[in-house]
């Protein structure tokens, strides 16, 4: 299973560049990492989007969560040795301004990468459009299991046939300064609690029963 995933991870590899500063990273409408099933349109309320990025920043030890953030997630979890087994971590924060009220919304995607092509990547989306999670079904009858705990329900998405849905997550050249989207496969998990949406990509040799705790841990409550 694991050479078919990487695979298809290889042929399900896309990647879309924009021009930016020093400073910020631009992306154009519309180009951002959504979780699975789920369109700008059920986010924000409109398909085409200006997301605008801050730079990545490179290792956990030179990031420093704002209290926006800390009112997103609760960062701690990061303090797992899980985590430790990772080569490198990059923190991504992202910002869509509604274009009639001006108030902005924030993304926060934290991706823990190795060499060998594993990864774990938590992000965390402020959503003004969103009531509740909507039903959750794989399309290739992957496994979906639901997991309803006294304040949230969290969706499981395993990978358990040869053929997933793609799944989004940023990538970000270092030596040309640009932000793209990649297209992969792997496991998710997926939660909405206070006009949060929530989600976890991973491909990588934590047991799933350790990553679910994780990413509960990881919800804001």
């Amino acid at each position: 299973m694991k050479k078919v995933i990487i695979a298809l991870m290889s042929i399900l590899l896309v990647l879309i560049c924009f021009g930016c500063n020093d400073v910020d990273v631009s992306v154009d409408k519309g180009v951002f990492s959504t979780p699975n099933q789920m369109d700008t349109y059920a986010l924000y309320g409109e398909n085409e989007i200006d997301f605008a990025f801050n730079k990545p920043i490179v290792g956990k030890d030179h990031f420093t969560y704002s209290e926006k953030d800390k009112k997103l997630i609760n960062g701690q979890v990061f303090e797992a040795n899980e985590f430790n087994e990772f080569d490198e971590t990059l923190y991504f924060r992202g910002t869509y301004k509604d274009k009639e009220t001006n108030k902005e919304y924030d993304h926060l995607q934290i991706q823990h990468l190795n060499k060998e092509g594993d990864f774990l990547v938590f992000s965390a989306y402020e959503v003004k459009s969103m009531d509740e999670l909507p039903e959750i079904n794989d399309p290739f009858d992957n496994e979906v299991n639901v997991y309803d705990l006294p304040d949230i329900r969290i969706t499981e998405i395993l990978s358990t046939t040869p053929v997933n849905l793609t799944q989004f997550i940023y990538n970000y050249n270092s030596e040309t300064n640009e932000i793209g989207i990649t297209g992969t496969v792997g496991h998710e998990l997926i939660a909405f609690k206070n006009g949060i949406l929530y989600d976890a990509v991973y491909y990588c040799d934590i047991e799933e029963d350790v990553v679910r705790d994780l990413f509960v841990k990881f919800i804001k409550r």
